[in-house]
């Protein structure tokens, strides 16, 4: 949601999920943005006085104001969007001040979903260049249809298990934001995958996005999330080469035509593979395939400026 106004990405906060400190001040939905480039905003104080810290998760999405300054959007408890801007960011703690005991569970589990969505947008191009390849005659390894499968269907598994182990509350799930325009490929091929002795088995699209720990759970969850862990890491390097190898097989320009097909996502997709270190068409592909806008990730979180 927002996607429009908070139109930077980075993996590197996606999921982060963030406790209130004395000061800290959010503001709610977006800030609007002013003839100067700048922004104006609206923030509140968080109320400190109740039975526990309020938290908030990043969805990974920023804006930058001209002088500078980003805006970090965040999911509230209750589902709805807000944002905190980084000069009030040392008024919010990465860890629970409360509970310390559940946060390295916490960061398993928010590095594990974002593993998972990673994979998902993997996927779902190379459900896209499977689909490309069939329509224009290209033939495929067969190696290709059953690892995408494969890591579809473990995905699904993964995101199951997540949602129904018991541990996590305020679960929020959603589709890839970049390339949803390849679900009905996906959807198709997990239908209809090609392969000899495999069926019709139902696929969603959609991912565990955010979720947090129950603290009273914590020892009993990180084994579980420490095993599920492990294997979307493997998995996300498995996506990885499989991306790279489907590729091998597209006309050179084809990367265009999947720029032109996810039009929301074109500019930022193609600004983050020209800053990207060499310019090759498997660089191309790779930045578009695992969905990773690095070029857009700040190394710190927490950099101070004084002005919105």
């Amino acid at each position: 949601m927002y996607e429009n106004i908070f139109d930077l990405y980075s993996d590197k906060i996606l999921n982060l999920q963030l406790w209130a400190l004395e000061g800290a001040l959010i503001g709610l939905n977006y800030p609007e943005k002013t003839a100067d480039g700048n922004y104006k905003s609206v923030e509140v104080s968080i109320d400190l006085g109740g039975n526990s810290i309020p938290s908030i998760i990043l969805t990974g999405r920023m804006l930058v104001s001209a002088s500078g300054n980003a805006a970090y959007q965040c999911i509230f408890s209750d589902g709805s969007y807000g944002y905190i801007w980084e000069d009030n960011a040392s008024c919010w703690s990465k860890t629970n001040p409360e509970n310390t005991d559940a946060v390295p569970v916490q960061n398993i589990l928010n590095e594990l979903i974002g593993f998972n969505q990673s994979i998902l947008e993997g996927n779902l191009l190379c459900a896209r260049i499977i689909e490309y390849c069939q329509d224009n005659g290209i033939a495929l390894p067969a190696n290709g249809r059953t690892d995408l499968y494969n890591l579809q269907l473990r995905l699904n598994t993964r995101n199951d298990k997540i949602k129904s182990s018991g541990y996590v509350e305020q679960i929020k799930e959603d589709q890839s934001p970049n390339f949803n325009t390849y679900n009905d490929a996906l959807v198709s091929f997990m239908q209809n995958p090609g392969i000899s002795g495999i069926g019709i088995i139902p696929v969603l699209v959609y991912v565990v996005v955010s979720a947090i720990v129950l603290a009273a759970t914590a020892y009993l969850a990180i084994d579980v999330y420490k095993q599920l862990h492990a294997e979307a890491k493997a998995d996300f390097g498995f996506s990885n080469d499989l991306t790279a190898q489907l590729v091998k097989f597209l006309p050179p320009d084809t990367y265009k035509q999947l720029l032109a097909e996810n039009a929301a996502n074109a500019k930022k997709a193609q600004d983050a593979i020209d800053a990207a270190s060499g310019k090759s068409f498997m660089n191309t592909l790779k930045y578009i395939g695992v969905g990773i806008l690095s070029v857009w990730a700040f190394d710190k979180f927490i950099i101070n400026r004084n002005n919105k």
